[in-house]
């Protein structure tokens, strides 16, 4: 995996069609405060509801008491991806999209709204071998803790390695590219 700044080479990532570590995206967000530590989290965006699950919806403060003191082997992570809670929004205030990923093709789609997603998880949480539903040209940014990916060649055999991967709600032994 290459190693990009995103003032130098932003669009190799286009040009090669591989994964890249963009780096010099977030220093100037507000999120890089407001996001960098649990006490400020819950500073600024404690007493707002996100869904934990189908139908469960807690606060940040309320999810992060669990996200704490949880012992199952792979805990909830909070998500929120229709931002209609009051104050969820401010979250979309607090960073930018970052340039190599600024060109929107939902936004030439009359109607359809960019997807945005705002993931927060405790120790052990995370999600299963997926490929994009949407095979969108995805951007993760990590403001507090640690984030672990894992990036397979399209023609891993995923069966071979017994391994499966989770998509529209079915699950798939074939290829990572599947």
């Amino acid at each position: 995996m290459k190693v990009v700044s995103v003032s130098a080479e932003s669009d190799w990532h286009r040009q090669h069609a591989v994964p890249v570590i963009v780096q010099g995206c977030t220093e100037s967000w507000r999120a890089m405060t407001r996001w960098a530590s649990i006490d400020a989290l819950v500073e600024h965006y404690g007493s707002v509801e996100f869904d934990l699950a189908t139908d469960v919806r807690l606060t940040l403060r309320e999810y992060l008491l669990y996200a704490e003191s949880n012992t199952v082997d792979i805990p909830y992570y909070l998500v929120e991806r229709k931002w209609e809670s009051p104050g969820s929004w401010h979250l979309l205030d607090d960073f930018c999209v970052p340039a190599p990923f600024a060109d929107d093709l939902f936004s030439l789609i009359e109607g359809a709204a960019a997807p945005r997603y705002w993931f927060v998880g405790g120790p052990r949480s995370g999600s299963y071998l997926h490929v994009d539903p949407l095979l969108t040209e995805a951007w993760n940014a990590c403001t507090c803790g640690a984030k672990r990916w894992v990036f397979l060649p399209p023609d891993t055999d995923l069966a071979a390695l017994g391994l499966e991967t989770f998509q529209e709600s079915q699950r798939y032994r074939q290829s990572a590219a599947s």
